[in-house]
C-alpha cells in the first residue's frame, strides 16, 4: 500500500476547513475592558459600576454575535444564561442609547 501524498494546496484547506481561524475571546474582552477602562478582571467580577456594567453588556453582545449561546457565555464569565439573555435584550433595546451602550451595527443581535 503506497503512502498518501498531498499537495501544499490540498493540506492548507484540509487544515482551513479543520481548524477554522478562531475568534480570540480573552483578546475581545481585554480590548472591550480597556475602551472602559477596566481590566478584565474588573469587567467580569461583580462589581455594579455602570462602566464595568456597560462593557459586561458590549462583550456579552459580541460573543452572541459570534455565534455563542447564552449557556456558553453564562459559563465563560460565571453568570446564569438568564442574565445573559436579559443583558443582551437590554443592549439592543430601544434604550439602550440611553444607558450609554454604543454597540456597532455588526455586533447587534438579530430578533
Amino acid at each position: 500500500m503506497g503512502a498518501l501524498e498531498f499537495t501544499p494546496e490540498e493540506l492548507a484547506k484540509a487544515a482551513a476547513r479543520e481548524y477554522p481561524e478562531k475568534f480570540d475571546h480573552l483578546e475581545a474582552g481585554r480590548r472591550i475592558a480597556a475602551r472602559h477602562y477596566l481590566t478584565y478582571e474588573v469587567m467580569l467580577s461583580n462589581v455594579r459600576w455602570h462602566a464595568a456594567a456597560a462593557a459586561r453588556r458590549e462583550f456579552y453582545v459580541l460573543l452572541r454575535s459570534k455565534g455563542w449561546s447564552f449557556p456558553r457565555i453564562g459559563q465563560l464569565v460565571g453568570r446564569d444564561h438568564t442574565t445573559i439573555l436579559a443583558a443582551v435584550r437590554a443592549a439592543n433595546g430601544p434604550q439602550a442609547r440611553l444607558q450609554g451602550i454604543d454597540i456597532e451595527p455588526e455586533f447587534q443581535v438579530q430578533r
